[in-house]
């Protein structure tokens, strides 16, 4: 599986992401690019709707 076709698979569910800074996300993958930049809405204890990641600082992506 080539790793578009996972993160394409989780669109619309929730997702844990964990940064390069150990920072962890749980919400729900709206939209990601062919780099892998994620928009991720109703993140647990955030306080905006809606968190653009870039994918950079993306260190893993899982099933939340």
């Amino acid at each position: 599986m080539y790793p578009l076709d996972f993160i394409r698979g989780l669109l619309g569910t929730k997702i844990c992401i964990r940064l390069r800074d150990s920072t962890e996300y749980t919400g729900t993958l709206r939209m990601f690019d062919e780099h892998i930049n994620l928009v991720v809405s109703d993140i647990v204890d955030f306080p905006k709707e809606v968190l653009f990641l870039r994918s950079e600082n993306v260190l893993t992506i899982s099933e939340g």
